[in-house]
């Protein structure tokens, strides 16, 4: 939806290392075992550059990696031998056949996929390619805070909804996503966890991160901003920086949300992926 920055690949990775530091693990759903000990298949949804393939190629060898995006910002020949990579707009369909992946894992999609996106073409594909037996999960932040500033709960209410509106994007995501899984009626019982993290210099380096991540985010949307609301990219970045003071000297924070659920087996699908 929104232009890519010039300093996009290093904010993805310190976005990368963040969630290492908030959820000290790279999934939640129980598929350690399955990578470690068996030759397991495992799709990246929106890989960018690849940071959470390649830490996870290393550590689970047995297990064979590929991730895809729009961009080919990934590692295009030095990388681990488990490991592929390809360029590829899941909204035009995955190039994979029924039940070929153990895990996918999907991020950090909020702004790519509308609703409709969602809850018609993303989530039916990434079930589509999960074995029966295997797992899916997706992680998703939101356009929320909690104990903000009126400044900054002014601007963030404005920006979510002008991209409601313009875009038929949910900026506020998590509270929809485990119901468009569950009601797909081929997972099991969908199961979610949140971590929360300081946003500002009242959380110490963790929290100056999720700052520079946030900031990141409201300098992409600059451009979107000045277009559908009647501000210049000028006013809106006076703006940006008030809310952002206003934050840097409060005590708040954000959250990010986790979904997994496996995927039920159907007696169709059994000699499928042979």
């Amino acid at each position: 939806m929104f232009p890519v920055s010039e300093n996009e690949v290093s904010l993805m990775q310190m976005r990368h290392y963040l969630y290492q530091e908030i959820w000290e693990t790279n999934f939640s759903a129980p598929v350690e075992e399955l990578m470690r000990n068996q030759n397991a298949r495992v799709l990246d949804i929106g890989c960018g550059p690849g940071t959470w393939i390649l830490e996870n190629a290393v550590e689970y060898e047995n297990a064979t990696f590929t991730g895809i995006d729009v961009a080919s910002v990934y590692p295009q020949d030095i990388k681990p031998p488990n490991t592929e990579f390809c360029r590829v707009n899941i909204l035009d369909g995955l190039p994979f056949p029924d039940n070929t992946f153990d895990f996918v894992h999907c991020r950090d999609m909020m702004f790519v996929f509308t609703m409709r996106d969602w809850e018609e073409q993303v989530i039916p594909e990434l079930i589509r390619v999960t074995k029966s037996g295997g797992w899916l999960e997706i992680m998703e932040g939101d356009i929320m805070w909690y104990n903000e500033g009126i400044i900054t709960t002014t601007i963030r209410n404005q920006i979510v909804d002008s991209i409601r509106q313009q875009c038929n994007i949910e900026p506020i995501i998590s509270p929809h996503i485990s119901q468009m899984m569950s009601t797909t009626g081929q997972l099991s019982t969908v199961q979610q966890n949140e971590r929360l993290a300081p946003l500002g210099k009242w959380g110490g380096d963790i929290g100056k991160a999720n700052l520079e991540v946030v900031k990141w985010g409201a300098e992409i949307l600059a451009e979107f901003i000045s277009r559908n609301m009647g501000f210049t990219e000028h006013e809106y970045k006076e703006l940006l920086n008030k809310g952002f003071n206003e934050i840097d000297n409060g005590k708040v924070f954000s959250k990010t949300h986790r979904f997994w659920a496996k995927k039920i087996y159907f007696e169709q699908d059994l000699f499928k992926g042979f």
